[in-house]
């Protein structure tokens, strides 16, 4: 039989399992979808105009 204390302890540290397992699937998904929004973003910028862009937009021109 299990006590209720230990069966309290087993419950939240699998909650907490749980939640670590989500937050780092989480991060690990923002992150791809950061690395592909940037890559697409590049790859359009670079077909529409033939640059990479720059820290400076002012001082690039599109179609240059």
């Amino acid at each position: 039989m299990i006590t209720r204390r230990w069966k309290k302890e087993w419950e939240t540290g699998e909650k907490l399992v749980i939640l670590a397992i989500m937050k780092q699937d989480m991060e690990q998904k923002s992150r791809t979808v950061q690395r592909h929004k940037r890559r697409r973003n590049h790859f359009s910028l670079k077909k529409r105009f033939g640059y990479y862009p720059t820290n400076d937009w002012q001082t690039t021109k599109a179609g240059s």
